[in-house]
């Protein structure tokens, strides 16, 4: 619900868009929307969370906190490094 609710508010996709993206219909994710729109007024520490999901992607921020051990391709992605990817 949390991936819906950033789609919603930091992109302009449209609901089928992020249906499609996310393996849901367009009403799952309008239904998906909903409930995290009133888990947030109801829950101020998932706010909080949300929030910072929110800014760290808008200001292409790494994440935080440990790696689970796994390199990275990039700091953004946490996909293992594939044999052939460049370090630029």
């Amino acid at each position: 619900m949390v991936v819906i609710h950033l789609a919603r508010t930091l992109t302009m996709r449209s609901l089928p868009a992020i249906g499609g993206r996310v393996g849901r219909s367009h009403s799952a994710v309008h239904h998906a929307a909903r409930r995290i729109a009133g888990a947030l007024t109801r829950d101020a520490a998932l706010a909080r969370e949300v929030a910072e999901l929110a800014r760290r992607i808008a200001v292409r921020e790494p994440p935080s906190g440990p790696r689970r051990g796994r390199p990275a391709c990039c700091p953004f992605c946490g996909r293992p490094r594939m044999d052939g990817d460049n370090d630029a």
